[in-house]
This record gives C-alpha cells, structure tokens and sequence, in this order.
C-alpha cells in the first residue's frame, strides 16, 4: 500500500511537473513569440526612415543619372558646334574678301579688264546701276553691264573666268549678238559689296 501511495504521489509531483513544465514551455514560446513581434513591429519604426532615405536617395541617383545624360548630350552637341564653327570659319576671310566694304568699282573694272586680257577679248562698255533699296540690311546689291566682244570662245572663257574673280559676281544674263568675225555678248550681273559705316 505504501509503494501505492508513494506511486500515486510521484505520478501526481510527475504530472505537476510535466504540467509546470508545459506553462513554462507555453510561457518561454509566448515570450518569443511577441518578442519576435516586437522585434518585427519596433525594427519596422526603426529601418522605416533608412528605408524612406534609401528611396530618397534612390531618386535623386535616378535624376542626376538623367541629368547627366543630358548634359552629356550637350557637351556632345557643343563639340559638334565646335566642328561646324571652326568650317566656317575656314571660309569666313574667302567670304570677307570677296564682299567688299563700299561699293568698290574701280577695283571690280581693273579685274575685269585685265581677265579681258588674259582671255583676248575687249570691254566695249561696263556700267554700275545702284539698287537704291530702303533696307536697313548691312549688304547691298550693285547691278553690273557689261559689253564684250572677241572671239565666241574667247567670250566665253571670259565669262567663265568671271566667275572665278576675288569679287563674287552673279550672272543674272548674257545675250549674244554675232558680227562678222566677232561676238558682242551684253553680261547683267550682280556684285556685293557692304556698306561703309561713317
């Protein structure tokens, strides 16, 4: 009876135990699980502004990477200018040379008359007709007439010469009349000169 009773008493401690036991397993879970909650709920307030700054951050690389697109393509397009400048300058004093400053006859009809020359063909007549235009523009037209006889392929090597003068020159018409020997070809062009500034 006694080893009964002393049965019945560890069997009781023993379930006491393994109830205690229990709580305290219930217990520590329950502990880890809110400490784990806790953890989770505290650690979100606590990366949230790392998180908001990461993505701060992350917009602002996205902007300055478009930014620096852009600016790229823009050191890109100066360069270009750059090249497109340094070609025209490369024809900037051709162009001043043959755009006079003032109207500039006297020089226009010394070329003309030694091409007529070196082409064997003579100036019968060469004529200056100002445009009076009412422009405020810095370039002027002058309208030229000339008349030129010689022989027809003499005449037009002249004319081709023309073209080839330090002055530009534009041939507005040229109209031929045949004597006996002889062409007479009557030349209307346009020469450029910039007015002189006082």
């Amino acid at each position: 009876m006694c080893s009964r009773l002393n049965f019945k008493m560890n069997l009781k401690q023993y379930q006491n135990r393994f109830k205690f036991g229990q709580k305290l397993e219930k217990k520590a879970y329950s502990f880890a699980l809110i400490s784990v909650l806790a953890l989770f709920i505290f650690g979100g307030f606590a990366i949230r502004p790392s998180v908001l700054e990461l993505v701060k951050l992350k917009t602002q690389l996205n902007q300055y990477t478009l930014l620096n697109q852009l600016l790229s393509q823009k050191l890109t397009n100066i360069a270009q200018a750059k090249e497109n400048l340094k070609k025209v300058d490369l024809f900037k004093d051709a162009i001043n040379s043959s755009v006079t400053r003032g109207r500039g006859d006297s020089e226009f009809i010394r070329e003309v008359y030694i091409l007529a020359a070196i082409n064997k063909v003579s100036v019968t007549k060469i004529n200056f007709v100002s445009l009076d235009s009412k422009t405020e523009d810095e370039l002027k037209t002058l309208t030229v007439e000339m008349a030129v006889s010689g022989d027809f392929d003499a005449v037009l090597n002249f004319l081709k010469s023309l073209q080839g003068t330090k002055r530009i020159i534009d041939i507005k018409s040229a109209t031929v009349s045949k004597l006996r020997r002889e062409s007479t070809v009557l030349v209307t062009g346009t020469v450029y000169y910039l007015e002189e500034t006082p």
